[in-house]
């Protein structure tokens, strides 16, 4: 887990460093590097870190950009995780833990997407359109719950990364009419 705000090449060869020095030798192990706090940086500047750690990150190590804060890609890095424990587990010769937690990933239901098409935003996914379905779009205090609903989800901070600008129409659902301004 590496902070954007940091010298990310620097930060991920000291993490290897650690890795290496401990008890047994852990930098060999699967890993999946991660970029974290990109809330504070638009698209571009997020790709270019990203692209300047793959030049250090052996091939194939999954590479993903989260925000822990809205949540910005962290089932993705979830499902990542599932899928090499799951392969992990399956080649392994260690018996199961018994009365282990078991941590379960969100509900697509909670999954978003926002898509920029032409001048307006569209944003999908079942639990905002749900909550859209039910805002009254003629009263003040409804949309602006939608906005919080929005904002907390981390829907508000994926367009403005997306280069949404005030007076913009963000629809919710594809084929909707719901709409509200930016």
């Amino acid at each position: 887990l590496i902070d954007i705000y940091e010298n990310v090449t620097k930060a991920y060869r000291t993490i290897q460093k650690e890795l290496k020095n401990y008890k047994i030798d852990l930098s060999s192990r699967p890993q999946i590097v991660v970029l974290n706090k990109i809330d504070g940086f638009d698209e571009t500047d997020v790709n270019a870190k990203l692209k300047e750690l793959k030049t250090v990150i052996p091939p194939k190590t999954p590479l993903y950009a989260i925000s822990a804060t809205s949540k910005l890609g962290v089932n993705d890095l979830l499902y990542e995780v599932k899928k090499i424990v799951a392969k992990t587990q399956k080649t392994a010769k260690v018996k199961p833990i018994k009365d282990l937690s078991i941590l379960r990933l969100p509900s697509n239901d909670d999954a978003w997407q926002v898509e920029r098409i032409d001048n307006r935003f569209v944003v999908t996914g079942k639990k905002i359109e749900r909550f859209a379905e039910r805002t009254d779009m003629k009263s003040v205090q409804g949309v602006q719950r939608l906005r919080d609903i929005m904002r907390k989800m981390g829907i508000m901070h994926e367009l403005v990364r997306k280069g949404i600008q005030s007076g913009q129409k963000i629809t919710i659902g594809k084929k909707s009419e719901y709409h509200i301004e930016f």
